[in-house]
C-alpha cells in the first residue's frame, strides 16, 4: 500500500486555474497480486484513484486498458517465469503510480510556494514597512505555507519508504526464482526495472527537493514567530491603552451618575433637602470627581497601606490561633489518655472483685 497525494476542486468555488481553489489530501492506492498453487495463473487487483478508464484526456500510461496490455505482453514473455512475470507486472504498476504520485506532490509544492513567497515576504520592494496592516497577513500565510511543507515531508518520507520496502522485496523474489533466464529475457527484465526505477527515482527527487526547500526556508520560521509576537505585543499595548482611557472616561462619568442618583431619589425619604437645587447638583458632582480621582491617583498606595495593616493585624492573629489550636490538640490528646487509663484502672478493678467473689465462693 502506498500513500499518495490527491486533489480535488474546493465545493462551492468555481475553479478558475487558481491554487487556492484546490484542496489536499493524503490518498492510499494498493495493489494485490494473487495467484494459485500452482503458479501459472495470477489475478490483479487494484485500488486507486490514480489510474483511469480508457479516457482521451488522461495520460496513456495511467488507463486500466494500457496496464492491461503491458501485464499481458511481459506474462506472454515471461510465460514460463510465473514468478518473475507477477513481480515484473507489480514493478510495472508501481512505476506508473510512483510517477503519478510524484506529479501530485510537485502540484502541491507549487501550489503553496504561488500562494507565499518567503523571500518576497521579508523583502520589501514596494517601500511597505513591517508594521503595516497588509503585510502581517503575509507573515501568517508564510507561517502557515511552512506548516503545510513540513506535512508535506512527513506523509512523502512515509511513501517513499513504503515504496523502497516493496522494491527490496520485489527484487528478493525476482533473484530467487527457478532456472536462469536468457539474454534477451535478461534485458527485458532489466527494461522492467528500469522504468520501474526511473519512476521511484522521480518521487525520490521530489523528496530531496522538498528536503531542500525545507532546509531553506526553516530560517523564516523563528523570524515569522518573532514578528508575529512582536505584533501581538503592540496589540496588546494598543488594547491597554485603550482600556486606560476608558477607566478615564469612567472616572468622569461616574460622580455625575452618582449625583444624579442622589438627587432622583424622591423627596419623601428626607435624602436631599427641597432647597438643594441646581447648584448643589454641581458642586456635587465636582466633589465627587475630586474624591474619585484622588482614590484612582492613590489607589496603589491605599492598597498597599491597607494590606501592610491587615497583614499586621492578620499575622499575630495567626499566631495566637495557631497556639490555641495547637492547646486544644495537646488538652485533646492529654483527656484521651487520661479517659483511657481511667477505663482501664476501672477494668482492673472489677476484674479483681470478680476474682475474689469466685475464690470465696
Amino acid at each position: 500500500m502506498e500513500l499518495g497525494m490527491g486533489r480535488h476542486q474546493r465545493p462551492g468555488i468555481p475553479c478558475s486555474g487558481c491554487m487556492l481553489c484546490q484542496q489536499f489530501c493524503l490518498q492510499a492506492s494498493s495493489i494485490i497480486l494473487t495467484t494459485n498453487l500452482f503458479g501459472d495463473f495470477s489475478k490483479c487487483c487494484i485500488i486507486s484513484k490514480h489510474f483511469y478508464q480508457s479516457s482521451a484526456s488522461e495520460p496513456a500510461s495511467l488507463t486500466l486498458d494500457s496496464i492491461g496490455q503491458d501485464s499481458r505482453n511481459i506474462w506472454l514473455r515471461f510465460v514460463h517465469q510465473p514468478q518473475t512475470a507477477r513481480c515484473l507486472a507489480f514493478y510495472l504498476i508501481l512505476g506508473q503510480l510512483c510517477k503519478e504520485i510524484a506529479r501530485e506532490y510537485r502540484h502541491a509544492m507549487k501550489a503553496i510556494d504561488s500562494v507565499v513567497k518567503f523571500d518576497d515576504i521579508f523583502n520589501h520592494k514596494d517601500g511597505k514597512r513591517i508594521d503595516d496592516e497588509d503585510v502581517m497577513p503575509r507573515f501568517k500565510i508564510g507561517l502557515w505555507a511552512l506548516e503545510s511543507l513540513f506535512r508535506l515531508q512527513k506523509s512523502l518520507r512515509v511513501t517513499v519508504a513504503s515504496i523502497r520496502d516493496a522494491r527490496d522485496e520485489l527484487e528478493a523474489q525476482i533473484n530467487e526464482g527457478p532456472g536462469t533466464r536468457g539474454e534477451a529475457l535478461e534485458a527485458l527484465c532489466q527494461h522492467y526495472v528500469d522504468t520501474f526505477e526511473s519512476g521511484f527515482a522521480a518521487l525520490v527527487w521530489v523528496d530531496t527537493k522538498l528536503d531542500t526547500d525545507i532546509a531553506l526556508i526553516t530560517r523564516y520560521k523563528e523570524g515569522f514567530n518573532a514578528v508575529l509576537t512582536l505584533n501581538d505585543s503592540r496589540e496588546s499595548v494598543k488594547q491597554n491603552r485603550t482600556i486606560q482611557r476608558l477607566t478615564y472616561l469612567t472616572i468622569g462619568y461616574l460622580p455625575m451618575g452618582l449625583a444624579a442618583a442622589i438627587f432622583a431619589i424622591p423627596g419623601e425619604q428626607h435624602v436631599v433637602h427641597e432647597p438643594m437645587g441646581r447648584g448643589w447638583f454641581i458642586w456635587c458632582i465636582l466633589i465627587l470627581l475630586v474624591a474619585t480621582s484622588l482614590a484612582a491617583f492613590f489607589i496603589e498606595g491605599l492598597l498597599h497601606s491597607f494590606r501592610r495593616v491587615f497583614l499586621s493585624i492578620w499575622r499575630p492573629l495567626k499566631t495566637t490561633i495557631n497556639r490555641l489550636l495547637r492547646c486544644l490538640i495537646a488538652a485533646w490528646w492529654l483527656w484521651t489518655i487520661y479517659h483511657k487509663r481511667r477505663q482501664y484502672s476501672k477494668e482492673s478493678l472489677l476484674s479483681k472483685k470478680r476474682h475474689e467473689v469466685s475464690q470465696g465462693v
